[in-house]
């Protein structure tokens, strides 16, 4: 962050592109017709940047600013220099670290930018296309949508791999279990809002320690034609066993209304009960497990009922000083007055009105809350790279094998970023990899999960993204650095149409390999009016089944339980019945959640 009486820094950043693109930089990547659109985009953008920032229009300057850290790291994608790429990654950082309070003028700028132009400083090596023109940042309310990719991907010649897996493996079969699971809202049946499009969190928890996994299921408002609100609470299912499920949100404490949106748990105060923190757009809740089948809501005299937009979280300790802290994810900044008053004004695909954003709507900032191990939690306020990013899905593990657990964080047509632990500090690393598509694009990610899939000890990340786009999955090549191999793996065309949430990586056949399943669904139900899309906002889910380090779709293969189509959005994976097979719960918008019982004959 830069603080009032700061230099005008963001122009020194300006002066050290310069001087990076005059000097080696600029020789190494002279005849790179792409890296130059890249750099040119960054100046363009930071050009608008100024001109926004003057005219006292700071949110949309913030916002060129984004999309100049958006160029820059596609052009650090391909600088091979090492020195050149870190001296990339700082300015990322500082750039996505701009707010309100920073100083900057477009006099300071144009005097940089001189040095750029070929008709006024000959001296240079680098000619920039012409072709190049600053997109139009909007001063009327963002219509912008997600990001997603122009071409569908190519399938590589390949065996018929679901052919070879079936000569090899026992069959599959995830039946829907009858249970009787209240209906879940969010928002409208239109969805003119973004707040209407995600939600649906799912947690299995035993949370009265009797052996059983229960379920919790977050749950939001519903909102009537005259888009007035509703009130919907969460829900606590015991788990009576033989796949029976008894509601007990009400004796359980837990049936609060809310506007949730996503779920952790974890044992906050080290009493031997696991608790629950829900996120919710409207303050958070934390459900303290009492330790006799009840719960009571303290987040507020905690100090962690944040009151914004919160969408993914963890609890996580990374000063191992064994007491939980939380990560808390946050969307983007609205009220309930945008919400009401919200029209469908996007155009997706040339075809159906469709709510806009979330490109172009002011970000909101993560949190960190530090335990103190006196059974409550002080503010640690920003992380490094918490400037904002569309925060969606959330996931502590440890990249790099050093015993300190690290951060994940998926970010809706935003670059994702890791934070590295260092002994108990969390630092932002913007080149890991794993930060943008293979083709250093910003994806809009969802869920994310992480696994050794290729049993060389090292976690692996997954994260679902829009539709028209696909899941990307990052192997793991130690140091902290990774690489996209979808197409590798056979994500690319398996993924691509679908619009992917909640991502589990599991053993579906225990045949010793992790295979993982995907939760699908549209944001847009007015795709339904469009055939020739060829798109449906009721989606069938994905079971993607490792095949000799290649991931083949064996949904069809799994039984009735992959043939339903819902517009699912949350996911959860665990032993329901204690068989040792892993079984799935998976919430739907406006409909009832889905539990899958996995009768799969045990592979080899």
């Amino acid at each position: 962050m830069l603080h009032d009486g700061s230099p005008n820094r963001i122009w020194r950043w300006i002066l050290i592109l310069t001087m990076l693109f005059l000097t080696g930089a600029g020789a190494r990547l002279a005849s790179q017709t792409s890296s130059k659109d890249h750099f040119g985009g960054a100046v363009g953008f930071l050009e608008e940047a100024g001109r926004l920032w003057e005219a006292g229009k700071k949110d949309r300057a913030i916002e060129a600013l984004r999309q100049a850290a958006v160029e820059l790291s596609k052009l650090r994608a391909e600088l091979s220099d090492p020195e050149d790429r870190s001296k990339v990654t700082v300015l990322i950082g500082d750039l996505t670290n701009v707010d309100i309070n920073s100083e900057f003028t477009v006099e300071s700028i144009s005097e940089r930018l001189a040095l750029l132009k070929p008709e006024l400083n000959t001296s240079t090596r680098v000619r920039f296309s012409k072709s190049y023109s600053p997109p139009v940042i909007l001063d009327q309310s963002a219509s912008g949508g997600h990001a997603s990719a122009k071409n569908a991907p190519t399938v590589a010649d390949s065996p018929d791999q679901t052919s070879l897996y079936l000569e090899n493996h026992p069959p599959l079969r995830f039946e829907p279990v009858a249970a009787i699971l209240e209906k879940t809202f969010c928002g409208s049946e239109t969805k003119d809002h973004i707040l209407e499009t995600g939600g649906g969190g799912i947690a299995l928890v035993d949370y009265d320690n009797d052996g059983w996994l229960d379920i919790f299921v977050v749950n939001a408002f519903r909102l009537t034609e005259e888009r007035e609100p509703v009130a919907q609470s969460h829900l606590l299912y015991r788990n009576l066993g033989g796949m029976r499920f008894e509601n007990v949100s009400r004796q359980a404490g837990v049936d609060l209304p809310g506007w949730g949106y996503g779920v952790c748990t974890g044992d906050y105060n080290n009493d031997g009960y696991l608790d629950l923190y829900v996120t919710n757009f409207g303050p958070n809740f934390l459900f303290h497990n009492n330790g006799d089948g009840t719960f009571s809501e303290v987040a507020r005299s905690l100090g962690i009922d944040h009151p914004g937009w919160s969408t993914g979280c963890t609890f996580f300790d990374p000063d191992r000083d064994g007491n939980l802290d939380l990560y808390v994810a946050n969307y983007l900044e609205t009220d309930w007055k945008d919400l009401r008053r919200a029209t469908r004004t996007h155009i997706w695909r040339d075809g159906p009105r469709v709510m806009s954003g979330p490109v172009g709507m002011r970000r909101a900032r993560n949190i960190f809350y530090r335990n103190s191990g006196s059974g409550s939690f002080g503010h640690e306020g920003h992380l490094p790279a918490d400037s904002g990013g569309y925060s969606l899905g959330v996931l502590s593990t440890d990249v790099n094998n050093d015993g300190w657990v690290d951060l994940y964080v998926a970010n809706d047509s935003d670059p994702n970023y890791v934070l590295l632990n260092h002994q108990g500090t969390l630092i932002a690393s913007s080149s890991s990899g794993a930060e943008l598509s293979g083709d250093a694009r910003a994806q809009a990610g969802m869920g994310v999960d992480a696994a050794d899939i290729d049993s060389d000890g090292l976690m692996d990340l997954v994260v679902t993204n829009f539709a028209h786009d696909y899941n990307t999955l990052y192997r793991n090549l130690g140091s902290s650095a990774f690489e996209d191999v979808s197409h590798a793996w056979g994500l690319q065309p398996a993924t691509f149409e679908r619009l992917g949430w909640g991502v589990v990586f599991f053993d579906a056949d225990l045949d010793g390999d992790l295979d993982f399943f995907i939760a699908n669904g549209h944001l847009y139900p007015q795709v339904d009016q469009f055939p020739s899309l060829n798109e449906s906002y009721q989606q069938a889910n994905q079971l993607l089944i490792n095949v000799g380090g290649r991931f083949v779709d064996g949904s069809k293969l799994a039984g009735l339980g992959l043939s339903e189509r819902k517009s699912s959005r949350g996911l959860a994976t665990g032993d329901l019945d204690n068989d040792g097979r892993m079984d799935l719960v998976i919430s739907n918008m406006d409909d009832s959640p889905t539990i899958l019982h996995n009768r799969s004959e045990v592979g080899d």
